[in-house]
């Protein structure tokens, strides 16, 4: 496989884990707003802003996860055929490249200003971040294996 082929499917897995993302992150805002707290009457514009940056934010994680997910798999799976990989290991390499935006982020939040208590937050953002990165990833498999049918299998 060539090495521009390689960057595409990178790309691709990054853009589409950041859209997977980005529905968590319109519901994660909608949450927010509807939690908003405050003595001052929020106006559309604010409300917008607080859906959009929830939405941006999940985005950016999600494609930085996939991103992570896709040079991991093409590293460590390279030369091998969809059908050769596990489940098991595709999962793995899902939660494992989902850990690595908040796990930077958090490590060097805390080096540079250590707080205290932060043990249950940190494990609950990690579990969700797995999980996700473990869901996105065995819908990336499943996407990958799936049969062409119509217009596809003619093409192919």
């Amino acid at each position: 496989m060539t090495v521009l082929r390689r960057l595409r499917g990178v790309l691709v897995t990054g853009l589409i884990w950041g859209t997977a993302w980005l529905i968590l992150g319109l519901a994660l805002g909608i949450y927010r707003l509807l939690t908003f707290d405050s003595d001052v009457p929020l106006t559309v514009q604010h409300s917008l802003k607080i859906v959009e940056v929830s939405c941006m934010v999940c985005f950016v994680w999600g494609g930085i996860s996939g991103l992570g997910f896709g040079v991991a798999l093409s590293l460590l799976e390279a030369g091998r055929a969809l059908s050769e990989l596990s489940l098991r290991r595709f999962l793995l390499a899902g939660a494992v490249g989902a850990l690595i935006p908040p796990g930077v982020y958090l490590t060097v939040a805390w080096v540079q200003e250590p707080f205290a208590d932060v043990v249950v937050p940190i494990v609950i953002v990690l579990a969700v971040s797995a999980v996700l990165g473990a869901v996105c990833s065995a819908a990336i498999l499943a996407l990958a294996r799936r049969k062409p049918t119509g217009a596809d299998a003619e093409a192919a």
